[in-house]
């Protein structure tokens, strides 16, 4: 099992070797394309490298010294531009430099040979060249180094062999060899090559696809942050264009709702307590909103404000005071986990209001104006544990609704007006007229 277990791991401890080379010139801040062009590069230069020095063992050996010189050189000078590469990182030098020496040397090789036959078509090694420009260059940069090589080839076969080799031979069976030596070792280049960049782009997309997916959740969860900001139609306007946002709305009803005697309670208990509490009880109203389809506007301390009609929503009247009455409902019911008598205090009002968008990197949702204001006063001069709406108010929900009648009631900036307590709703299809106080 060990013994399995180790012949196994040898062929990924070579490629690890292998990758831990060819990443020798990265740097942090290269792009996926970067890393695969500087990548596919450098081990074009190690695979060439490789076979190069079996080239030249066997040119010395049979005695082409002219061949197996130029290809020693070639090596030297591939393994110094390696080097310089890996310890400067100059990326544009090293392309240049390698691809050159890619496509030069082999072309010089058969002509030291004596031409095509002499040389075994050695020539076929220049291509590399042209394919690795395309992934250091791009296909539009490629097309030189592509043109380069045509023009090369065709230039050696001009070239008079017997008077540019004279006296070099090649034994016919060293010339078979060499042509299936040069077939296989492109090949053999040309197909590593393509498999390590479709690799890499393979891995590459996956990596997008994954980013993709955080990208989109991310999205998702700042849309979801935005909409518990703003009105899902105010925050679509505020992703499709910059600018103002603001909105003249005639028909809206607020509300404005506190708790009773929260700031003396608060001032005893822990923070965490008075968090806790709010939050328990805030929650709960988001979540009746959201039923009853009406908007949140904010939290001001104890205070909780919220609006209905801003997005043609034509019974507004009807649902804010019913989740007025729900919000009473709520509170009665979380007196025990808060440890005290929770009361709210809650006005309504009805009118035309101004809506828009505060803020760059803070949004912050608001509405001005006398409907707002009066909601207000409604609430301040209110009756704890009731549920007061102003005059235009109670004329929108007569028909739905028992009140009792308050007059003399003084409204800052208004004067005395008279307002109502909603009790409950009518009991029959005629509304009763209100009562006085």
């Amino acid at each position: 099992m060990t013994l399995s277990t180790g012949r196994e791991s040898l062929p990924r401890q070579f490629a690890d070797g292998v990758g831990r080379l060819v990443d020798l010139g990265l740097e942090p801040t290269d792009t996926p394309l970067e890393r695969t062009a500087k990548a596919s590069l450098t081990l074009a230069a190690l695979l060439l490298g490789f076979f190069a020095g079996a080239w030249t063992l066997a040119y010395f050996r049979l005695g082409l010294s002219s061949a197996g010189l130029i290809v020693l050189v070639y090596q030297v000078s591939l393994l110094l531009a390696l080097g310089l590469f890996v310890l400067t990182k100059r990326f544009a030098g090293f392309r240049f430099a390698t691809l050159s020496l890619h496509l030069v040397t082999p072309i010089a090789v058969q002509v030291a040979l004596g031409g095509f036959h002499q040389s075994s078509g050695v020539a076929l090694w220049s291509l590399v060249a042209p394919l690795g420009a395309i992934l250091a260059y791009g296909s539009r940069g490629s097309i030189w180094w592509f043109a380069a090589y045509v023009g090369l080839v065709g230039a050696s076969a001009t070239v008079d062999a017997s008077r540019v080799a004279s006296g070099t031979h090649v034994p016919t069976a060293a010339v078979a060899t060499f042509f299936v030596a040069n077939v296989v070792g492109v090949s053999a280049v040309v197909y590593l090559l393509l498999r390590y960049f479709v690799r890499e782009r393979e891995r590459s997309a996956r990596a997008l696809a994954e980013q993709h997916l955080l990208l989109a959740d991310e999205q998702r969860r700042s849309e979801g942050l935005l909409l518990n900001i703003l009105p899902a139609p105010v925050a679509e306007r505020l992703k499709q264009r910059d600018g103002t946002i603001a909105d003249r709305v005639p028909d809206v009803s607020v509300l404005f709702a506190d708790i009773v005697g929260f700031t003396e309670w608060s001032e005893r208990w822990p923070p965490e307590r008075v968090v806790e509490m709010l939050n328990r009880l805030f929650t709960a109203f988001d979540e009746l909103a959201d039923a009853w389809g009406l908007e949140k506007i904010k939290t001001i301390g104890d205070a909780y404000m919220l609006a209905g009609g801003l997005h043609a929503q034509r019974d507004h009247p009807l649902a804010v005071a019913n989740m007025a009455r729900a919000m009473q409902r709520e509170a009665r019911r979380q007196r025990a986990a808060a440890g005290f008598a929770l009361d709210l205090r809650i006005g309504i009002a009805t009118g035309p209001v101004v809506a828009g968008v505060l803020g760059r990197s803070k949004f912050a949702y608001d509405m001005w104006g006398d409907t707002v204001n009066m909601a207000s006063r409604m609430e301040s001069t209110g009756i704890a544990g009731s549920i007061q709406v102003s005059e235009t108010a109670y004329e929108r929900l007569r028909g739905d609704f028992r009140f009792q009648r308050r007059e003399h009631v003084m409204v800052k900036g208004k004067g005395e007006v008279t307002t109502y307590i909603l009790l409950g709703e009518t009991s029959g299809t005629t509304a009763p007229e209100a009562t006085q106080t």
